[in-house]
């Protein structure tokens, strides 16, 4: 998925590097739109119409977007691919969106309501574009730690581009401690940190995968109803959740609402959520209700 992934785990038995390779391995066969072989891939490529049946893994993670998409109105859509790819942030990136009328073209595919599944079987009723880059690390880092649960490690630490799910305890004992990253810092540092038990903590943000051009900056979290980048002011959401992939694409979702109304949206559902924005004082952080008991005090992760 173009990203790095790491696994601390304590378990019975020496737990074989080539297990989690060949896990990743599957799952971006599947999901990756940055290949053009993937499953999801071949199904973009597919004529409006044609169903398809999906791999179980897949149909978990698009009937998932599909309901992200239907709570968000719109907000976060699990189609935006073709206009993600016209800013310059799909699989062929580039340092310049595409012209006005490609851009308003792309946007014009995008709408989740375009897509039917019906268990296993996807079809698209309209040309849109699947990209699942919301949500599928998240996916990911839940199925490495179901096979961590299956070979019995009763604890360890999964990470996959930034998005970690934590069982147990650290091998010094005591909770595990996990990052939310400084937004803006010219080295990675921490911001706040959370303590996550038997948990999943993603953070969704707008300061690593930009484009800058004449004084404008870009972000690739793109707000599909007004079909250009989100920029309201909001840096970064980190979401906490029992699985990953719920708590990446909510944290996706939020970014996509915007600082009040994803606010809201996490405080209606009583979601864990920290929110850092840009404000003319520097960056300030706000988390919901749910989230700030599991605020640590400063202190290393």
């Amino acid at each position: 998925m173009g990203t790095t992934w790491r696994v601390q785990a304590h378990c019975p038995a020496p737990l074989p590097a080539a297990l989690i390779s060949a896990e990743l391995a599957r799952i971006d066969a599947s999901m990756s739109h940055w290949r053009g072989d993937s499953e999801i891939s071949r199904f973009n490529a597919t004529p409006a119409g044609t169903w398809v049946t999906l791999s179980p893994p897949l149909a978990t993670v698009l009937r998932a977007s599909i309901t992200l998409s239907a709570q968000s109105e719109g907000a976060f859509d699990v189609t935006v691919g073709a206009l993600a790819s016209a800013w310059g942030f799909g699989p062929a990136p580039r340092s310049v969106p595409a012209p006005a009328a490609a851009l308003a073209a792309a946007r014009e595919q995008v709408g989740f309501r375009r897509l039917e599944l019906v268990g296993d079987r996807l079809r698209k009723i309209d040309a849109v574009h699947i990209d699942l880059s919301a949500i599928a690390k998240g996916y990911a880092v839940d199925a490495l730690a179901l096979a961590l649960d299956e070979r019995g490690c009763g604890h360890y630490l999964v990470e996959i581009g930034g998005e970690v799910r934590a069982r147990g305890e650290r091998r010094r004992g005591g909770p595990w401690r996990v990052a939310i990253e400084q937004p803006d810092a010219a080295t990675p540092a921490p911001h706040r940190v959370i303590v996550l038990a038997d948990a999943a903590i993603a953070t969704s943000g707008d300061y690593r995968n930009i484009i800058e051009r004449d004084g404008a900056r870009r972000s690739h979290i793109l707000d599909p109803l007004q079909g250009a980048p989100v920029g309201d002011g909001l840096a970064s959401v980190s979401v906490v959740h029992e699985s990953a992939m719920w708590a990446d694409g909510y944290a996706t979702l939020i970014m996509a609402l915007g600082k009040e109304r994803g606010l809201a949206f996490a405080a209606e559902r009583q979601l864990p959520a920290f929110l850092v924005a840009r404000t003319q004082d520097g960056l300030r952080g706000e988390a919901t209700v749910p989230m700030q008991a599991l605020l640590a005090r400063r202190g290393p992760t």
